[in-house]
């Protein structure tokens, strides 16, 4: 333990004395929403948040992490080179002394990295809510439906098959488990799956659980709908052979206990970031407060807090481990898997707030989401 300790504090060590500079206004922080629809940025956040005393800042354990938030990214106010900004959330074991937050600003490639190689370790080693922002690439033409039946399934096709077998092989998993994590199908659940594709991850979950009510999947490219419908037929299984982004075709749909959007039109390459928020709009509308709606992709999403914020979402689980999805990484050691519920209560003021357009993180306080 002595050395788990020791490793803890040279860590925070570490990302304390690395800084250039103490400066980390609340704008180099925010996430801009435009410029992260559009892929122009290509900046990268994450936020992280740790039980007391979870992640010792110190040898004696009396003083220890909060929270973390982090942007690398140009800079806003005064037009400088990608830097890195941070601030850190201290407490301690004696109260309102212990309680503070450091700011710091990293600048020079080399220190980047090594700032968030640092970080990385840290939210390795301990668990908490790890949130990792990175927004698609800029959207290019989408790829038609052929592509998809066709390179995409087979196998030894560099620029499909590899990406359809990270699936197969993690990804399907990392769902599974935040599924169980949260104990959210209950006995005969309901399940809705958006671009379900040829069926291989409802195939998996209805094998490990075949007391499933319902599970409805929509995919808009008849022939995977048709390998999907083949591949998991029976009475249970209803296939909506239409476009995901055309939610009016959901009036049908009863309240499911999971969502599931891998690889859906919330991501890049399938997507398209005008499509994002009227689809969130309309998967929000049919959660129950007990739902559990999980987004994640081998691109990324167009997910964002203000996004979320606005359709009254929180996150459980932002992120799982690098290591989880054989090496794939959003940055920070993290691969991006969203696990969202409906938003129960106003949520406390945090590290967090940085994150979000000061009109959001106002109403994300205040409002609660009625049942």
């Amino acid at each position: 333990m002595a050395l788990f300790t020791q490793l803890d504090a040279d860590l925070v060590s570490n990302l304390v004395e690395l800084a250039s500079s103490p400066d980390c206004p609340d704008d180099e922080l925010t996430i801009d929403e435009a410029s992260f629809l559009d892929g122009s940025a290509q900046d990268r956040h994450v936020y992280a948040s740790f039980e007391q005393g979870a992640w010792p800042a110190s040898p004696d354990r009396q003083t220890w992490v909060r929270e973390v938030v982090c942007r690398v990214g140009k800079g806003r106010m005064h037009e400088s080179a990608r830097s890195l900004w941070a601030r850190i959330h201290f407490e301690g074991s004696n109260g309102a002394e212990d309680d503070y937050v450091l700011g710091m600003r990293v600048d020079g490639k080399e220190h980047i990295e090594w700032y968030e190689e640092q970080l990385s370790r840290g939210l390795a080693l301990h668990d908490g809510v790890c949130e990792v922002w990175v927004p698609p690439p800029p959207p290019e033409k989408l790829k038609k439906d052929a592509w998809w039946s066709k390179h995409y399934l087979k196998p030894g096709h560099e620029d499909g098959s590899i990406s359809y077998q990270t699936y197969r092989t993690y990804i399907d998993d990392v769902i599974l488990d935040a599924i169980q994590d949260f104990d959210a199908l209950p006995l005969n659940g309901r399940v809705l799956e958006l671009c379900a594709g040829d069926g291989a991850f409802m195939e998996r979950l209805l094998g490990r659980r075949p007391d499933v009510a319902s599970y409805v999947f929509v995919e808009r490219n008849a022939d995977l709908c048709r390998r999907a419908r083949d591949r998991c037929a029976s009475a249970i299984v209803e296939g909506l052979c239409v476009d995901a982004c055309d939610t009016a075709t959901w009036d049908m749909i009863e309240p499911p206990d999971v969502v599931i959007a891998s690889g859906s039109v919330l991501c890049g390459q399938v997507g398209s970031p005008a499509m994002a928020e009227p689809v969130l709009k309309a998967v929000a509308a049919l959660l129950k407060p007990t739902s559990l709606f999980v987004v994640t992709g081998f691109t990324q999403s167009y997910l964002n807090p203000a996004l979320l914020a606005r359709h009254g979402l929180e996150v459980r689980r932002g992120s799982v481990s690098t290591d989880a999805v054989g090496g794939l990484s959003s940055g920070f050691g993290r691969f991006h898997l969203l696990a969202l519920r409906r938003r129960a209560a106003p949520l406390e003021p945090s590290l967090r707030d940085a994150l979000l357009p000061p009109s959001i993180e106002e109403s994300v306080r205040k409002v609660t989401i009625s049942e």
